[in-house]
């Protein structure tokens, strides 16, 4: 005999709660979907795992993620592809998917993207040149806009979909939300380096801050990102993540420091090329930049249960 949706009793039951053993329909589940593992089926009441009724007809429906980030799935043979997507990454060493990783700013043809985003900053570096207050005032916007867009791909990346995302749509955080994403995490690493070397005086004690800040960066911005919250985004939070799994974080860090490497041998190589050795330097910026929100994605993909901030409940 067929059960009915506790919520909806017009609906047939498509799914069980292992946990309270209530039963749902698939509407239901789509609403109360992890955003953290929306492969996952959550019980809208004790948020336990789900699993189909026996006698469940309806094909899987993609859940929908309750962050500004677009279902990454969507129909049944879309959902088994992206089931697919998200076990072979689990499966994958974590050195494997560093090493694939590379590919990912420019795989389907998206180096386009990244040509359009260089179109936008010389156009802003042409007009600080020219109307310095407009240049300032669209340098500003395409910062928060392409810190809206980094927020995005790690959003994406941390739900398993290797594919670039589309351009965000403009949300309730505008354009300054996400640029405080990156601009607070910033001066968490670097703001007491900079009051120990000129407040107290003590340069030795701030570089040894200036480097400890830089290291535990990375961590600082995924859990501004995760977390959605631009305060936690500081030491506190970040550092018991960090040390939750320290071989795997290092190497993000390592990630990050080899990004800034490859970064400033483009300014070597482009600063005396004039027009195109600036696209060279903007391109190699945007490009090793989306690697690096990227490898913050696969990392909390890879260790979500070991960061703990969102422990798996069964």
């Amino acid at each position: 005999m067929q059960k009915s949706c506790e919520v909806h009793s017009e609906r047939q039951a498509d799914w069980r709660c292992e946990k309270c053993k209530q039963c749902f329909c698939q509407s239901c589940i789509d609403e109360a979907a992890d955003v953290f593992d929306p492969i996952a089926t959550r019980c809208p009441s004790c948020r336990g795992r789900c699993h189909r009724t026996s006698d469940s007809n309806s094909e899987p429906v993609a859940a929908q993620h309750r962050v500004h980030v677009p279902a990454i799935v969507e129909g049944g043979a879309s959902l088994h592809l992206a089931e697919q997507t998200h076990a072979d990454l689990k499966d994958k060493s974590w050195l494997d998917i560093l090493k694939g990783s590379f590919a990912y700013p420019v795989r389907n043809d998206n180096w386009w993207a990244l040509v359009v985003a260089v179109a936008f900053f010389i156009l802003a570096d042409w007009l600080l040149s020219f109307a310095p207050l407009l240049g300032l005032f669209f340098t500003v916007f395409f910062a928060g806009y392409f810190c809206s867009y980094w927020i995005s791909i790690v959003l994406h990346t941390m739900n398993g979909d290797m594919d670039l995302p589309l351009w965000p749509d403009f949300n309730e955080d505008g354009i300054m939300g996400p640029l405080f994403r990156f601009v607070v995490p910033t001066l968490f690493a670097i703001g007491p380096s900079i009051i120990a070397s000129f407040w107290f005086r003590a340069p030795v004690v701030g570089t040894f801050l200036l480097y400890g800040g830089l290291v535990i960066l990375p961590m600082m911005l995924l859990s501004a990102i995760v977390l959605n919250n631009t305060l936690a985004a500081n030491p506190l939070v970040a550092i018991p993540a960090a040390l939750n799994v320290p071989g795997p974080y290092l190497s993000v860090v390592g990630m990050f420091v080899l990004c800034s490497i490859l970064l400033q041998i483009s300014i070597w190589i482009g600063s005396n090329t004039g027009f195109l050795g600036g696209v060279l330097i903007r391109y190699a910026n945007l490009y090793l930049s989306v690697l690096a929100m990227h490898v913050l994605g696969l990392f909390y993909f890879r260790y979500s249960n070991e960061i703990g901030w969102f422990p798996d409940k069964d």
